[in-house]
């Protein structure tokens, strides 16, 4: 039993079957990590994802997370758009792929992506468009996250624990229609957000409890007073004790408009292979599912932002809230595919059990102890993922007298920079922390 598990494993070295899709991008992140995007970028180019058919989408997904962050923006969002063709296009399994997954694993089929790498795409599309000012793209990339999502809920209809819903994707096309001026389509959006924060069947897509963030709750209640909702403004007095019904203001101004920045911390959390080896008769039985850890999101820095209004030298301090937790979807979307996942690797051993047992009755030891080899080498976890998604989004949104303001961004403790932002009456801008100057005015 030991020289087969020497076999397995050096077979495993030899052909680098075992190699994990994180193992294989491991130059990559060590450069993200460090922001040499240009390197991580090099070693994108430079790895076997590139060239490997069955995870092209990933390929895209991942330049285009690169491009955005070397402010690429034209670059990075055609990438992500042949992200999106290319999983439109894999919606439709193909038969002969999928039945390899019964005798090989789950990676020998296409990554099609998980649902929510699906709606990130068109989450990712519309930072990129609000980053560079183009609303009226932004907006079309709003409309086909609600178009996903639709899409999504079809498919799980009845099947609740699944991700059908998301809370910061709703809450981005309502920010984004409501900077537009389209502001029924913005209340749609914030109350369909704000049913998707308190929904139990959320809690393990978030924080874990009903909880609406502040910037939402505040959003759709101001909101519902411009237009006069007096039946929304009743059900969120209903729950006043769980909202925030105001808006953060700075001073007492009638004349004032409104600021957003949206920030990305971190980098999601990435799936592991948990592997066992156990001898059964006279086979070597290898199992290998993905595994991931539930994060909880606990940052050593600050993330909001810091306002400076002349001619006063005073700093007024606002903080951010936590809108989606992108660690605790990734989690939860795959646990609830866990049961299938088990499923589909015991009717592979047991296909890779009589393979075993047919190779040794008609070709001996020797050809039993190949296909063993084989088949303890082919079964390896699916590891692969959209790696570069942020770990969270935060967001913060201040109400501020019309005019001109020095604002310093903060994102997990890290200084995204300082800009001038003019205020203008009655007018919402989105901001994307991260594309703000490096220095401090004056220095």
């Amino acid at each position: 039993m030991r020289l087969c598990q020497v076999l397995v494993l050096l077979s495993c070295f030899i052909s680098g079957a075992c190699q994990s899709y994180n193992q294989k991008l491991a130059e990559m992140h060590d450069a993200y990590t460090e922001g040499n995007f240009n390197e991580a970028l090099t070693a994108l180019e430079n790895s076997d994802i590139k060239t490997d058919n069955s995870s092209q989408l990933l390929y895209h997904l991942e330049k285009g997370s690169l491009l955005d962050k070397l402010n690429r923006h034209q670059a990075a969002r055609k990438s992500w758009l042949q992200g999106e063709t290319l999983a439109d296009e894999l919606y439709t399994v193909s038969i002969s792929k999928e039945a390899a997954t019964y005798l090989l694993n789950e990676g020998a089929q296409d990554y099609r992506g998980e649902d929510f790498e699906k709606v990130s795409i068109h989450m990712m599309l519309a930072l990129s468009f609000i980053e560079t000012g183009e609303l009226d793209k932004a907006i079309v990339e709003a409309r086909a996250i609600n178009t996903t999502l639709r899409e999504i809920t079809a498919e799980y209809e009845g099947e609740h624990r699944n991700y059908e819903e998301d809370g910061f994707a709703r809450f981005l096309a309502g920010l984004i229609y409501e900077a537009k001026g389209e502001l029924n389509a913005a209340l749609i959006d914030y109350q369909k957000a704000y049913k998707i924060y308190l929904a139990e069947s959320y809690t393990n897509f978030f924080e874990g409890v009903e909880y609406v963030p502040a910037p939402l709750s505040a959003s759709l209640y101001d909101l519902a007073q411009k237009l006069g909702r007096q039946d929304i403004l009743q059900d969120l007095q209903d729950k006043k004790t769980a909202i925030q019904t105001k808006i953060n203001q700075l001073g007492t101004s009638h004349a004032y408009g409104d600021v957003v920045f949206i920030h990305e911390i971190g980098e999601i959390a990435r799936k592991e292979a948990k592997e066992f080896i156990f001898p059964f008769g006279d086979q070597i039985v290898r199992t290998s599912f993905p595994v991931m850890e539930r994060q909880s999101l606990i940052w050593g820095g600050r993330t909001g932002i810091s306002i400076t209004t002349p001619p006063s030298a005073q700093i007024y301090p606002f903080s951010a809230a936590n809108v989606a937790n992108m660690n605790a979807i990734a989690y939860q979307s795959l646990e609830d595919k866990r049961g299938r996942l088990i499923a589909k690797g015991m009717v592979r051993l047991l296909a890779k059990g009589q393979l075993v047992d047919h190779a040794t009755r008609g070709l001996g030891p020797l050809g039993g102890l190949a296909a063993n080899i084989f088949t303890a080498v082919t079964e390896t976890a699916d590891t692969r993922s959209w790696t570069l998604l942020p770990e969270a989004f935060y967001i913060t949104r201040v109400r501020l007298p019309v005019g001109e303001h020095e604002i310093r961004v903060e994102s997990g403790g890290r200084l995204d920079g300082w800009q001038t932002v003019s205020v203008a009456r009655d007018q919402l801008q989105i901001f994307r922390a991260g594309s703000f100057l490096t220095a401090e005015p004056g220095a």
